[in-house]
């Protein structure tokens, strides 16, 4: 109803800004990096 009224809007986000494609589909490193950068997360060094 809010949708239809204006109210809200649903801008749109690229498949290479959604975040959530990082718990679902295989990343290269850079694009790894890119998204634990988005989440605010830390990668830990391998030791």
């Amino acid at each position: 109803d809010s949708l239809q009224h204006g109210t809200i809007a649903l801008p749109f986000v690229p498949s290479s800004l959604q975040i959530a494609d990082f718990f679902t589909k295989a990343h290269s490193i850079s694009r790894f990096c890119f998204l634990v950068g988005k989440l605010s997360m830390l990668v830990a060094a391998a030791s």
